[in-house]
């Protein structure tokens, strides 16, 4: 199933999620992005952990790329409008293709 996200700028994101005893340092945008719903409640908090982020080719329709895993969000809510926090996997494509590749 496909679900539209808005993507949340690197501020909103921090914003949203600012530093605590898990985040001591709040969102690392080289690590992190934040995509979800200004309207509906967010998706992490219905148990899609670790589900892929995907964008669709500009050439094709049929063919995604995984741009983020789904790490956590908020609990759920109406109402909730915070975004669901993403690892970015092009930061760890390194270390991803040199165990793949191995």
């Amino acid at each position: 199933m496909l679900i539209n996200l808005e993507k949340f700028t690197d501020e909103e994101c921090k914003n949203a999620y600012g530093a605590n005893r898990h985040l001591k340092n709040g969102i690392d945008s080289n690590t992190q992005m934040c995509y979800g719903s200004r309207s509906q409640a967010p998706e992490a908090c219905m148990g899609l952990s670790g589900e892929p982020l995907l964008v669709s080719n500009q050439f094709s329709r049929c063919i995604y790329a995984v741009i983020g895993v789904t790490s956590f969000g908020q609990t759920c809510r109406a109402g909730a409008q915070k975004p669901d926090v993403f690892t970015r996997v092009a930061f760890y494509k390194p270390w991803i293709e040199s165990v793949v590749w191995a």
